[in-house]
């Protein structure tokens, strides 16, 4: 490599960074983001946010994930609309219309068998005062938000 090139790769990658790029001018993004596999939609890190930057997508509905359910019954027991049933395969079901979406039948299973629909955690960007908080494990249980830094 001769000096103009490398003079050429240096102020591609100076401009890169400056711009919110890696050296192969790929978008880091943004600081802080929501992986959006791993958040359950518990909304325990809403009000965590001193800048109020972290907001939650509307609910839609909870599905029970017949695979793990096991039949405990500890979401009809926790549920107390009557929206949760034991079917006669000794799967869990939620009726959607008695649902309130209150998410007790959510927080009560231990197998992770209840998945909240359309229920993320996002982050403002434009709110976000980068502060690094959000990070931590009381914002996140399931350590779902990351720095893109790291």
């Amino acid at each position: 490599m001769d000096r103009r090139e490398f003079l050429k790769l240096a102020a591609m990658a100076g401009a890169a960074t400056a711009v919110g790029c890696d050296a192969s001018g790929r978008s880091r993004g943004y600081p802080f983001q929501v992986d959006e596999e791993v958040c359950r939609g518990c909304q325990l890190c809403l009000g965590l946010c001193k800048a109020e930057a972290i907001k939650c997508d509307v609910r839609s509905t909870y599905t029970v994930i017949k695979d793990k359910c096991t039949g405990c019954g500890r979401c009809t027991h926790n549920c107390r609309y009557g929206a949760a049933k034991l079917g006669p395969d000794l799967k869990s079901s939620i009726n959607r219309t008695k649902c309130v979406l209150c998410g007790k039948c959510f927080a009560g299973c231990p197998y992770s068998a209840i998945k909240a629909d359309l229920v993320t955690a996002r982050i403002d960007q434009f709110k976000c005062i980068h502060c690094g908080e959000c990070v931590k494990l009381e914002f996140c249980p399931y350590d779902s938000i990351y720095s893109t830094y790291l």
